[in-house]
């Protein structure tokens, strides 16, 4: 191991390509990573859980991502392939209602944070004033609207 691998995550019609290194590549980095790219379109603030899964390269056998010890075995699998692992996007349970203190496939929020970049990346209000996130959920819980597209990709921090 050691050589940057191509990940590829994959959600419905959503797929993001990241090339990291395995060495340094843990399971809270495939939640992130899931969480941020191709879950993307999920408001922050909703508590949520989801699971992983890629196939080896036999092409046969699956392995659902869900630990320490499962990515250390995805990339051990994919040591001598040429190719991106697909990681697939499935089981994904979201929350009704808004929380201050959501989780993501348990881990805080503090540890699930969007990078600003992202948000702004895929935003489609960027020349919209900046509201804070604390205004933006009163206003989104006061009204009980729900949207298609994640509110929370118009901050800008």
């Amino acid at each position: 191991m050691g050589d940057p691998i191509s990940l590829i995550y994959i959600y419905e019609n959503y797929s993001e390509h990241k090339i990291v290194d395995p060495e340094r590549y843990r399971y809270i980095d495939v939640v992130y990573d899931a969480y941020s790219m191709v879950l993307k379109d999920i408001p922050d603030g909703k508590t949520m859980n989801f699971s992983v899964k890629v196939f080896l390269p036999d092409g046969v056998k699956e392995l659902v991502l869900g630990s320490e010890s499962d990515v250390l075995h995805m990339f051990h699998e994919y040591e001598n392939e040429d190719q991106p692992i697909q990681c697939f996007v499935f089981g994904v349970k979201v929350s009704k209602k808004f929380f201050i203190n959501y989780t993501v496939n348990g881990y805080h929020k503090s540890l699930m944070q969007r990078s600003s970049q992202t948000l702004v990346e895929n935003s489609s209000f960027k020349n919209k004033k900046t509201v804070s996130r604390k205004t933006l959920y009163k206003r989104t819980v006061t009204k009980k609207t729900l949207y298609k597209k994640t509110v929370s990709t118009s901050i800008v921090q």
